[in-house]
């Protein structure tokens, strides 16, 4: 009796550590990133390498794409770069810190495909929905005020210039 006991205490024990760990895991902070914001999740969310955003979808992508959002009848399926978008997220959570702006930006990606899923397919509308969550989230993360500020006018004004056209909010999204 005493054995059965002891390894169901085990068992909860390593599923316990299983569950912390894949949180830990780089899609796990994006997932994490997701989660707080409002609206649906994804079916699917991956983190891959370049390459294979390039033709997601069945689609060819720009060289400058970080993340392609697919659907497929009722799925959703985010895949987000790993090296551009999931690594900064994941050295960020795991106190490696990194660029702020790569956070910034990162988060900004990862929530603007949320807008995605969520019904919002003009680029330019989805980057603007995602701009109050992605504050949100920074604030969460112990963002000051100032970084704050500073990053709202990044997502506002600051990122435009490289922006594309369709991306470009040109002073039509305020927060």
């Amino acid at each position: 009796m005493r054995r059965t006991t002891v390894a169901v205490v085990v068992t909860a024990v390593m599923v316990l550590a299983t569950g912390a760990a894949s949180a830990a895991a780089p899609v796990g902070v994006a997932r994490e990133v997701m989660a707080g914001a409002p609206g649906r999740m994804p079916t699917t969310l991956r983190c891959v390498p370049k390459a294979a955003l390039l033709t997601a979808g069945g689609r060819r992508h720009s060289l400058a794409t970080v993340a392609v959002t697919v659907r497929t009848g009722q799925q959703w399926t985010v895949l987000l770069d790993r090296a551009q978008v999931c690594r900064p997220l994941y050295l960020f959570r795991t106190k490696a810190r990194g660029e702020s702006v790569k956070v910034v930006n990162a988060v900004a990606t990862v929530l603007h495909e949320k807008a995605h899923v969520n019904g919002i397919l003009v680029e330019w509308r989805a980057t603007c929905a995602a701009i109050p969550a992605v504050l949100s989230q920074l604030r969460r993360w112990g963002y000051s005020a100032t970084q704050l500020e500073a990053a709202q006018w990044w997502l506002t004004d600051g990122a435009d210039n490289g922006r594309s056209a369709e991306y470009r909010l040109g002073g039509r999204c305020r927060v």
